[in-house]
C-alpha cells in the first residue's frame, strides 16, 4: 500500500503473543510450505508459515469481500491479539498473516510489490525474532526493527531486507 513515507511506526504489539511465539519457533515445520519461495524468487531464501489466508488474493478485485481462512488453528489462537490490535487500528479486516523466517546471512533482494492486492492492503511487518544485523530497507529509509514492535511498510517502493546476523530473523 502507498502509505505517506517509507514506514510508519506501529508501537507496541501484545507482548504475550510474541512471547507464546517466540517459545514454539523451534517446533514449526518451516518447509511445509514452499509455494511463495517457489512463485517469487526474491523470496527464495525465505520460509514460510500461512496462518491465514483469503481464498485467492491475486484475483481478489477489490470490490468483493474475502473470506478468511484459518490455516493453523494453533497459531492463529496465539496471534488473535495481534489481529485484532491490527484490525482496531486500521478498521480493517486482516486477509493473510504468516510468519517469515530470513536466514542468517541471507537477503531478500531490492523489489516493489505489485498487484491489486498488494497494493490496497496494509503491508505490517511485527518481529518476533531478530537480530541487530538486520537491516530493512524501504525506499530511502534503512532501519533495524525491534522484536515487539509493529511497522507498516511502503511495499509499493522498492523495498529489501539483509539479515547479516548470525541468527535467524522472524517476523
Amino acid at each position: 500500500m502507498n502509505i505517506d513515507g517509507d514506514f510508519n511506526y506501529l508501537g507496541d504489539m501484545p507482548i504475550e503473543s510474541i512471547i507464546s511465539l517466540q517459545t514454539i519457533l523451534p517446533e514449526i515445520d518451516w518447509l511445509a510450505n514452499t509455494m511463495r519461495q517457489e512463485l517469487f524468487n526474491v523470496h527464495q531464501y525465505t520460509n514460510t508459515v500461512i496462518i491465514t489466508e483469503i481464498s485467492d488474493p491475486i484475483m481478489w478485485n477489490g470490490i468483493d469481500p474475502w473470506t478468511v481462512h484459518i490455516i493453523d488453528q494453533n497459531l492463529y489462537e496465539i496471534v488473535y491479539p495481534i489481529i485484532k490490535e491490527l484490525e482496531n487500528r486500521f478498521n480493517s479486516k486482516i486477509a493473510r498473516s504468516m510468519l517469515i523466517l530470513l536466514p542468517a546471512g541471507k537477503k531478500i533482494p531490492t523489489h516493489p510489490d505489485s498487484g491489486h492486492y498488494l497494493m490496497s492492503t496494509h503491508r505490517c511487518h511485527l518481529p518476533i525474532q531478530t537480530n541487530p544485523d538486520v537491516m530493512f530497507t524501504v525506499g530511502e529509509t534503512t532501519i533495524n526493527m525491534k522484536v515487539g514492535q509493529g511497522y507498516e511498510i511502503n511495499n509499493s517502493f522498492w523495498h529489501s531486507v539483509d539479515n547479516n546476523g548470525t541468527t535467524d530473523r522472524v517476523h
